[in-house]
């Protein structure tokens, strides 16, 4: 009877060892497959604000980079077709002169970013809230622009309240590339 009860316990120990390993590969899979888009980049403070905002690679002139965070509903929600961004090598200063730009047809926000020797967007500077019927433009800065250091103008959806914020207003994204839709200038010396 001893040697029963002894086989019948080590059966229920390995029957609950077995169904924790299979909770734990499921729950493991399950959060893999819900879990959203990640660069793994450091975190940064938005110009002065004590906001935080993550950073993500700036790439080329044009191109970026993928949404940080977003859920895919939310993603899907900034994809864009036909935005875009022109912006020219200028002066250092306290306003940025944004060459052309195209928003959907809700508008949207044109958002200045330093940009880190990494090639990540780094603290906002400035942001103007356009309409779609706009093609050009300016943001002031709350500080000016330094010559000689790159910077990014990046668009952004409006969340609806029409007051810019690093962490309810996001980057638009391409919807073919699925990529920021920015552009990159560098600050020159000032004109004398």
């Amino acid at each position: 009877m001893e040697r029963i009860r002894s086989a019948f316990r080590e059966n229920v120990q390995q029957g609950i060892v077995g169904v924790f390993l299979v909770g734990f590969l499921l729950g493991t899979l399950v959060g893999w497959l819900l879990q959203p888009e990640s660069n793994a980049n450091e975190t940064v403070e938005d110009g002065g604000s004590g906001k935080q905002e993550e950073t993500v690679p700036a790439g080329q002139r044009s191109q970026g980079v993928e949404a940080q965070g977003a859920e895919e509903n939310e993603t899907a929600a900034l994809r864009v077709l036909g935005a875009r961004i022109s912006v020219e090598d200028q002066p250092a200063g306290n306003v940025v002169v944004v060459k052309s730009f195209q928003l959907p047809p809700e508008g949207g926000w044109l958002v200045v970013h330093e940009i880190g020797p990494d090639m990540t967007l780094r603290n906002a500077l400035g942001a103007h809230r356009y309409d779609s019927s706009v093609t050009s433009g300016v943001v002031e800065l709350l500080r000016p622009t330094q010559p000689g250091n790159q910077y990014a103008v990046v668009l952004y959806r409006d969340n609806g309240d029409r007051q810019f914020s690093l962490q309810e207003d996001h980057p638009f994204l391409d919807a073919q590339t699925n990529a920021p839709i920015l552009d990159l200038f560098t600050a020159q010396p000032p004109r004398e």
